[in-house]
């Protein structure tokens, strides 16, 4: 079943097969399968809402549970409906590395922080050299979290991943929160420096080309950017924002040689 939901052509023509498919099954245990596939695909989290619930009832503690929780949060299926569920399971996974779905999932629809706050600080505390670990700390400052509750880990998370290719979605998300400049400072330099010559590299510009204290070689970097692409829609904000920092930069050297 779950092969035809993701074969389908017409994801709710399948509705009513599904939940009297559903409401046979409820209590099998990998009836989980279904929910998730059904959710995943795109189907309205009315069709498995009791299902689902009867489900959680029996299973929900079970590590594969996660499944339900993100696919019913991601898929926009009301916080409340599973929120308790929630708040169970992660009293016993907690610090489980597949928790991370859940608190990203969590997050992203909107879940109140306090609910999660002490389970997802120690969970990136304990996970900080994971890879993954970057999308919680991202959800954690997307939905509000306080930067520097996060700043021992997102530390230790650059030291190893600073120049990867997706480090600058953490690094922006943490610049955009507000978090301290210099905290990530030789991070995001880095970063930008080791990808200045790619498109893409707009997205952390954005939120560096505003600090007035940026190194020159930096403000440099924005530059080539810009060179390199100038027909880009953010191209003329992106050096308006560097140029006079460039011009400041230029009359005090000159002033100096002078001098």
């Amino acid at each position: 079943i779950c092969h035809r939901i993701s074969n389908s052509d017409s994801i709710e023509a399948l509705g009513s097969e599904i939940a009297d498919w559903l409401d046979a099954n409820a209590h099998d245990i990998n009836a989980w399968q279904v929910i998730r596939a059904w959710l995943s695909a795109g189907g309205s989290p009315d069709v498995v809402a009791d299902t689902s619930l009867t489900w959680l009832r029996l299973h929900g503690l079970e590590l594969h549970a996660q499944f339900v929780f993100k696919s019913w949060l991601d898929s926009g299926g009301a916080l409340g409906h599973v929120g308790t569920q929630v708040l169970d399971w992660l009293g016993i996974h907690s610090a489980a590395p597949e928790a991370r779905f859940v608190y990203q999932a969590w997050l992203d629809a909107g879940g109140a922080i306090d609910s999660v706050r002490v389970h997802v600080l120690g969970w990136v505390q304990r996970h900080a050299l994971l890879a993954e670990t970057r999308f919680v700390c991202r959800s954690w400052l997307n939905a509000g979290g306080a930067p520097a509750s996060i700043e021992a880990p997102v530390v230790r998370w650059l030291e190893r991943y600073a120049v990867s290719p997706d480090a600058d979605f953490l690094l922006y998300a943490w610049l955009g929160r507000g978090g301290a400049f210099e905290v990530v400072e030789r991070y995001a330099c880095a970063w930008f420096h080791e990808y200045c010559h790619e498109e893409r590299a707009s997205f952390l510009a954005k939120q560096l080309s505003v600090i007035k204290a940026l190194p020159e070689i930096t403000i440099r970097d924005i530059a080539r950017w810009v060179y390199r692409f100038p027909s880009h829609e953010d191209a003329l904000f992106r050096i308006s924002r560097i140029s006079p920092v460039l011009t400041a930069r230029i009359s005090i050297s000159v002033e100096t040689r002078a001098a």
